[in-house]
């Protein structure tokens, strides 16, 4: 191995050559290994200078220099064989070596210097598109994106009745093909249908169903009640037992609520917002209204002391309540509508009917609508005070013939009038969102019901249905069985019957073609 080759570890400085009085000697002959003289041998003494002037002087004393100074003995140096092989020595095995590397490797390593910073250079401005208002412009429309999907949520669950999961709830029950009607019913006669919407609910002896406007069933349960009567709100139905205590509420997805009542049950009425208002009898008091909300949850009571309640209604906030009171004075039923504020314990508003009976209450387009025998009232839920016919908040529209039916669409009620003893004419009157009359038309045959859809007029006779534009012009007409009753308009544009244990769909009547 070379002499000045680097081992790990072991640091070896090149050999210097070495001064003639400091060279050592070798071990054969006793000679000097550089010089080549015997050992003990004295150096030649220089020869005199000559006095040839400076610069012959500066030589000589330059020579001077590798000379050893006369008169002082050297003594041979012969140690020099124990360290020849001083490179090959195993440094990295020894505990010093060991003990150094590991001191080292503890130490701090040696702070970088950081190069100098230039000057900037002066450049003419730049608009540059940097990466920070490219982050800025994306965070801004992540925030707004995520704004504009929670307001839309926070305003379809306040803008729906029950709110937003229980209609999310609703509309995926509801949802899916069918083989469109006509369908069989389970029961062949049942009591009574009515629209919710695009579905048609069915109510028997012992089955509640529902169908969807392609015909598919929804569901089918028992209610199991003697006397059953239900009422419908935006999105829930309430089925109660008339001279029971029985009650269910159902959506189309479940059964919400099933109880039993104190006291046996007169009537009741289903919010939109889905809460609920029973009449039932009370100890010591002619009837009790309770009202329940959404949640089932009790929240106002009001007692009759000496007036039937014949009909209950809610508003569509649930937060009011109407009750169609009468009582007997002077040999006579006198009629008195009460309009409660939840939060009040007396009446808020007080309206008469004298001796009108109070058939019906329905709460539509956020007015109540009320049906006498002798009228069909319009009345404000905010109203206050005694009101009067003709009063700011009240619109009565008399009825002169005989009130045969009385069908309340989406924004409008519709009235069926005729001359007693005369089922050979009839007259379809149209009332609007305010009471006053939107529409009225003559029909011939034989009326039996009728409804009021978003565009057409349904009329069921005795053989035929017909559809009838809001100024009496006929739109379309289909046969049908004698057995046909009961008819109910969906917000697709159909009507729907009943007809020897079936649903039969008709309508709508094909648009003519536009004329180019």
């Amino acid at each position: 191995m070379a002499a000045n080759k680097k081992k790990k570890g072991v640091r070896v400085r090149p050999k210097r050559p070495q001064p003639e009085n400091r060279r050592p000697a070798d071990g054969i002959g006793g000679r000097d290994v550089y010089s080549g003289r015997a050992a003990g041998e004295a150096a030649s003494r220089p020869a005199p200078r000559p006095a040839g002037g400076n610069a012959q002087a500066a030589g000589d004393r330059r020579a001077d220099r590798t000379r050893v100074h006369p008169g002082v003995p050297v003594a041979p140096y012969t140690g020099m064989d124990d360290f020849r092989d001083l490179d090959q020595i195993g440094m990295q095995d020894s505990e010093t070596y060991k003990k150094v590397e590991r001191i080292r490797q503890l130490e701090k390593p040696p702070v970088k210097r950081m190069p100098k910073r230039r000057a900037p250079q002066i450049q003419p401005l730049q608009v540059v598109k940097g990466g920070k208002t490219a982050r800025r412009i994306r965070l801004a429309v992540s925030l707004a994106a995520a704004a504009a999907i929670v307001l839309t949520v926070v305003i379809l669950h306040f803008s729906t009745p029950v709110g937003l999961i229980e209609w999310v709830q609703n509309a995926a029950a509801a949802a899916g093909p069918g083989d469109g009607y006509p369908v069989f019913l389970s029961d062949e006669q049942p009591q009574e249908i009515c629209a919710q919407g695009n579905e048609v609910l069915v109510l028997s002896d012992t089955l509640l169903e529902a169908y969807n406007k392609n015909g598919r069933q929804i569901y089918s349960r028992q209610h199991g009640f003697s006397n059953p009567a239900m009422d419908v709100g935006a999105a829930r139905v309430l089925v109660y037992d008339r001279g029971g205590t029985g009650v269910k509420i159902y959506n189309n997805d479940r059964l919400l609520e099933e109880r039993r009542l104190e006291q046996s049950i007169y009537t009741a009425a289903m919010g939109r917002n889905g809460s609920a208002a029973f009449v039932t009898r009370a100890d010591g008091y002619t009837a009790q209204v309770s009202v329940v909300d959404k949640e089932f949850a009790s929240v106002y009571n009001w007692w009759s002391a000496e007036e039937l309640v014949s009909a209950v209604a809610l508003s569509d906030d649930g937060k009011r309540m109407a009750a169609a009171a009468l009582r007997a004075e002077g040999g006579q039923y006198v009629s008195t509508l009460y309009v409660f504020d939840l939060t009040k314990s007396a009446p808020v508003a007080t309206l008469s009917y004298g001796t009108a009976v109070i058939a019906g209450l329905e709460s539509r387009g956020g007015r109540l609508t009320v049906i006498t025998d002798a009228s069909v009232s319009t009345v404000d839920w905010d109203c206050e005070g005694a009101l009067a016919a003709g009063q700011t908040g009240r619109v009565d529209y008399p009825v002169t013939d005989e009130l045969r039916q009385v069908y309340f669409g989406k924004d409008t009620t519709l009235l069926v009038t005729g001359r007693a003893n005369d089922e050979t004419a009839g007259r379809i009157i149209l009332l609007g969102k305010e009471g006053n009359e939107a529409a009225s038309f003559s029909v011939e045959d034989s009326l039996k019901y009728a409804a009021a859809g978003h565009k057409y007029i349904y009329c069921l006779f005795d053989h035929q249905v017909r559809a009838y534009l809001p100024d009496g012009t006929l739109a379309g007409e289909w046969d049908c069985g004698y057995t046909a009753a009961q008819l109910v308009a969906l917000s697709s544009g159909q009507a729907v019957t009943v007809e020897s244990g079936r649903l039969i769909a008709y309508g709508p009547p094909e648009e003519p073609a536009a004329s180019e």
